[in-house]
Formats: structure tokens, C-alpha cells, sequence
């Protein structure tokens, strides 16, 4: 039977992947040009796939990384950047993904921020990351993963780029059930082969889609590798973007296939065999203890 006929057109998850260089902003001026850059590309996703439920956006979308004067950029979720790109989302139907440098609420450093903002206008998902990357990134670390409903049976889960590097973070939002996990990221050179294969590994090992989208060129301090992916569940890469230069592209998923994959999979089912261990030779259920002792003693 084929997929279609299966599924349906109305089960199938269309997202758009969209890889760019924002301007590594100085000053509000130069982040108020990154958002009318980022609608801009949104107008383009929709122009020319229409119908498109979910358009994600690398990491730093809204400020880039300016080298020194980076802090002067920081914005509150409430302010009119994070209002400007939520009426774009509402007036065009459409979910979207953004990252942006949040203000700390008690004068910290800020907090590397990923928003999902739904078809509503509403930001349905924050995430703060949880890893940032030493020694550079002078972010307040978040401390809680979080997935969220989205579109066509989607259950959609954010990490932020080495986020991505570390299996914890993959793996946590997937037993949190997330189906398609969103990996907005600034993955720079020389570190080109891992971005690829991390993406494939955290598909394979949690049977989740991953969505990962990185900027691209080179701004004051790196080069980014670019190649965003969508990655299949059995971590084949479905799409692909270049490594040197701006684009998009789309790709329909299928949420409900990786939901049925968790409950059917006979071999390879790696999130019930996690927990399950040996339930072949000890059925139904297998041992059930937590035999990790880095995960019980951790302090």
C-alpha cells in the first residue's frame, strides 16, 4: 500500500527548512533587519509551498553573534521583535521556529532561547538551552526540556545545537514522546562531519524525526557548515540543504508513522528496549531497573 493511501494527505507533516546568515546585529536597529529578513523568508516559504504547516529557522535567527557587542542585543519575549514575527505566523497560518539571546529577568547573562510560535500567533514552546557550548557561549544554561502538540499529529521537541552533540537531550524529549524533534543550530567548521552524523544518530537511536537547520557562511568569528537535514527515523537523510549557501527547502514527514513504528517494531525499538531489557528471553516485559549507575548517582 502506499504511503498516501495509508495515511493521507492530511496526516503528513510539511515543513519547511530555511538556512541562512542573519546579520551578527550590534544594536536593536540591526535585529530589527533580521526580523523583517525572517518574514521576508517566511512570505517566500509560503509563496512557494503553499499549504506548509511548520518553517524552522537556525539558531541566533533573530541577533547572529556579534563578537563584542552582543549583550546590547538581548530581547524579552514580550517585546516587539518576538510580536512582530508572531503576527507574521498568525496573518500567514503557519507554525514556525526562532531562536533568539532572551533577557535575563535578574541581570544574568541571557538565555540562548528557542521559541515555537503556532499558526495562532500564541508561542506555544520555549525552550532555553540547556547546553551551551564552552567556551564561547556566555549563556545562562536552561534546565528543563519540553515538547508540544503541533500540526498533523506532530508531538514536536527543541534542542539547540550542542544540545544535539550530547544523546541525554535527544533522548530525553523522546520520552517525553516527541515524534519530530526540531535541532535549530549555528554548527560551525571544522565540525562538519559530526553535524551530519549527530543528526542521524538521534534519529536512529530514539526513532524520532529530526529536523536540524544551521546557518550558513561566515560572520565575524566562524564559518557555519550549513547542510541543513530532515532525517527519516531510521536516520536515512531524507533532505538536504547545501553547505555554502542561503536556501530552503521542504519536506513532508509523517508523525503517526513514528508512533506506530514505537508500538510495532519488533527489532530495533530502541526506546522500548531501553527500558525493557532482554524481553525476548524474560517476556513479556524484560528487566525494568534502571541498571545506568552514572544516571542513579548522579549529584
Amino acid at each position: 500500500m502506499a504511503l498516501g493511501s495509508a495515511h493521507g494527505v492530511d496526516s503528513a507533516l510539511s515543513v519547511v527548512l530555511v538556512q541562512m546568515r542573519p546579520i551578527s546585529a550590534a544594536d536593536r536597529a540591526e535585529v530589527r533587519q533580521n526580523v523583517e529578513t525572517l518574514c521576508a523568508w517566511m512570505d517566500r516559504a509560503m509563496a512557494g509551498f503553499p499549504g506548509a504547516d511548520l518553517i524552522v529557522f537556525p539558531e541566533g535567527s533573530l541577533q547572529g553573534y556579534h563578537v563584542t557587542n552582543w549583550l546590547d542585543t538581548v530581547v524579552d519575549l514580550s517585546g516587539p521583535e518576538v510580536a512582530a514575527l508572531a503576527a507574521h505566523c498568525k496573518r500567514l497560518g503557519v507554525w514556525a521556529h526562532f531562536s533568539l539571546l532572551e533577557r535575563h529577568p535578574h541581570g544574568e547573562k541571557p538565555f540562548n532561547t528557542s521559541i515555537l510560535i503556532d499558526s495562532a500567533g500564541e508561542i506555544a514552546l520555549r525552550y532555553v538551552k540547556v547546553n551551551p557550548w564552552v567556551p564561547l557561549e556566555e549563556c545562562t544554561p536552561g534546565d528543563e526540556f519540553c515538547v508540544v502538540d503541533g500540526p498533523k499529529g506532530a508531538r514536536l521537541g527543541v534542542i539547540t545545537c550542542y544540545d544535539g552533540d550530547l544523546p541525554e537531550s535527544a533522548r530525553e524529549v523522546a520520552m517525553m514522546g516527541a515524534n519530530v524533534l526540531i535541532r535549530g543550530a549555528a554548527y560551525m567548521e571544522p565540525y562538519g562531519a559530526p553535524w551530519v552524523f549527530t543528526n542521524q544518530a538521534r534519529a536512529w537511536e530514539n526513532l524520532m524525526y529530526v529536523v536540524a537547520v544551521n546557518q550558513v557562511g561566515t560572520d565575524p568569528m566562524y564559518t557555519y557548515t550549513g547542510r541543513s537535514m530532515a532525517v527519516n527515523f531510521d536516520g536515512r537523510i531524507l533532505a538536504e540543504l547545501s553547505r555554502d549557501a542561503e536556501g530552503m527547502t521542504k519536506v513532508d514527514l509523517y508523525p503517526a508513522l513514528v508512533d506506530e513504528a514505537r508500538r510495532q517494531y519488533g527489532e530495533q525499538n530502541h526506546l522500548f528496549n531501553l527500558t525493557h531489557r532482554g524481553h525476548s528471553a524474560l517476556p513479556p516485559d524484560g528487566l525494568t531497573h534502571n541498571p545506568y549507575r552514572f544516571y542513579r548517582d548522579w549529584k
